[in-house]
């Protein structure tokens, strides 16, 4: 399943060699800039490519903003 488009990307990752490579899970506070772009599309439904920081949705780029400046990022959950 997926894109056709990321097919070659993800065997270059399958078969990197591990001795030079090392792939780690990333949770999404620590890259919370992909992490709203991947909420973004979900709700959008279609492909887009953005070319420059201010295509980007508002949230995503204040996250950037911050992640460019080092902030810390932080997840809050509300309990209803």
């Amino acid at each position: 399943g997926g894109p056709a488009v990321i097919w070659p990307i993800v065997r270059a990752i399958r078969y990197a060699d591990p001795e030079y490579h090392q792939f780690k899970h990333c949770y999404r506070e620590g890259n919370a800039v992909a992490d709203s772009l991947a909420s973004s599309s979900t709700t959008r439904g279609s492909f887009e490519l953005f070319t420059r920081a201010s295509q980007l949705p508002c949230r995503t780029r204040g996250l950037l903003a911050l992640d460019i400046q080092n902030f810390c990022n932080f997840r809050f959950l509300f309990r209803r």
